[in-house]
């Protein structure tokens, strides 16, 4: 090879290396305030050049996460720089100690990607710890708060706060105290930590059942002889959307009772019904105030109000469930029972017919049956039975064996024939059948009635008088 070629190629490779190895951005970190105490935050500008030809997005990470802590102000996550073709971009950090407990110098990572390359660069930089005020005893107060609470919480009931304090060092911290803060706790708690001690904390808050349904951050915090010896740990708590009735007082009286309801809810939206369950058999007897509606869900009834809620999205309701009328209804029923077995005749008497004969299409004679019973616990004496038959039929005079004769039969014209008997005694829980046969004088088309039978008799000083059913002779 002559020495002209390799002249050229040495030349040709001084001239390409650059841009073959050429990277596609650069990255520098400038330190702003780099010597801080334990309580401050490091700052540094980072310094990104775009040596491509086009639009590039670069993100800004933290490798040394969770010892130290990386923002920007204002905090956005992810830490991004959008850079121009061939531009240059700077963006201030703030580096935060989390979980640094001793005086030094710390070697701090910055990273930076390319999010259409994936193309990374790391750079280093320091961060020199000089003064950890407040020191106690030679070491730099640091405890680690661990928290278990509830992602979501229902208003109305109250938040359960568990923590953990994990004290890192030697350090006895007799006196100690927990801050709480945020929209929806304020508290503070004395307590202490002993060296490399582990203690729980467990505490129940109430908050204001009406709090608007969102997300609300708590924040807690650890001060030492009124200094803070670490940065607030927020937690999120989302308080959620509810609507419900509570009893506020029942009063009860005689078969009544009244209930002041109370409906609540922090939906600032709420146009639904406001539903309280019941029966239909309740409903019957139930009065509201205001004035409601019976709807019916699956198997379920319930008392349904239109929405008529005040500015703090509440509502007063009243309920009153009088079985009064009920009472008097049945007690009457009772009474007219009890009545009516005590003044009802101990005498009964049912009116039939049996052996009805027909003939040229209608009836010409039957058999009349009258029977009678004793359902008193008493025997009567000296019953007179009356009973009567219309002109259209005449009393057969047959007699029967085995019935009971009739003392008298009258004939009248208009009134037709009269029929009488008279029984001397009928004993407790006794029957008595009297029989007679009748014939008309004609066929009788169609139907026709035989008039009631009666029966007088006389139990002490009172006159008692009995009738029988009116007997229906069918066609």
């Amino acid at each position: 090879m002559t020495s002209i070629t390799r002249f050229s190629i040495l030349l040709i490779l001084v001239i390409f290396l650059p841009i073959v190895f050429a990277q596609d951005f650069d990255v520098s970190i400038t330190p702003i305030k780099n010597k801080i105490t334990i309580n401050e935050e490091a700052e540094f500008d980072v310094v990104i050049k775009n040596n491509l030809n086009s639009y590039e997005t670069f993100r800004i990470t933290n490798p040394n996460y969770p010892q130290w802590d990386m923002r920007t102000e204002p905090r956005v996550s992810p830490i991004t720089a959008d850079i121009s073709p061939n531009g240059t971009k700077t963006t201030r950090v703030y580096i935060d100690p989390l979980y640094v407990s001793n005086l030094g110098v710390y070697d701090i990572y910055i990273t930076a990607q390319s999010e259409r390359t994936n193309e990374i660069i790391k750079r280093q930089t320091r961060v020199s710890i000089t003064s950890t005020a407040p020191i106690i005893g030679g070491y730099v107060p640091t405890v680690v708060i661990k928290t278990n609470i509830p992602d979501k919480i229902d208003p109305r009931e109250k938040i359960p706060l568990k923590l953990k304090l994990d004290n890192q060092n030697l350090l006895d911290m007799p006196e100690l105290i927990l801050k709480i803060e945020g929209d929806l706790v304020e508290k503070e708690i004395k307590t202490s930590l002993g060296p490399k001690e582990l203690k729980a904390v467990e505490l129940e808050e109430s908050i204001d059942p009406l709090t608007t349904p969102g997300k609300y951050l708590i924040t807690f915090s650890l001060l030492i002889q009124n200094k803070s010896i670490d940065i607030p740990l927020p937690k999120s708590i989302e308080v959620i959307k509810y609507s419900g009735i509570s009893e506020l007082k029942t009063e009860t009286k005689f078969l009544k009772t009244k209930k002041e309801l109370f409906f609540m809810t922090n939906d600032e939206k709420f146009d639904s019904l406001i539903k309280y369950e019941t029966t239909l058999f309740k409903n019957l007897f139930s009065s509201t105030k205001p004035k409601s509606k019976l709807i019916k869900e699956g198997d379920k009834s319930y008392i349904a109000w239109e929405a008529a809620l005040d500015e703090a999205n509440t509502m007063k309701l009243d309920i009153t469930e009088n079985y009064r009328p009920l009472f008097f209804v049945i007690a009457l029923m009772i009474i007219a029972v009890l009545l009516y077995f005590k003044y009802r005749s101990p005498l009964t008497l049912r009116k039939s017919a049996a052996n009805v004969t027909r003939r040229e299409g209608g009836i010409s004679e039957l058999k009349v049956i009258v029977n009678m019973r004793n359902r008193s616990k008493k025997p009567i004496k000296d019953i007179e039975i009356v009973d009567r038959i219309p002109n259209i039929a005449d009393v057969e005079r047959e007699l029967y064996i085995g019935t009971l004769q009739p003392i008298k039969i009258l004939k009248h014209e208009k009134k037709g024939s009269i029929i009488k008997w008279i029984i001397d005694d009928l004993g407790i829980g006794e029957e008595r059948v009297i029989s007679y046969k009748i014939k008309s004088r004609l066929s009788i088309l169609g139907g026709f009635n035989l008039p009631y039978a009666t029966a007088n008799f006389k139990i002490g000083d009172r006159q008692i008088m009995t009738t029988s059913n009116v007997l229906n002779i069918a066609p």
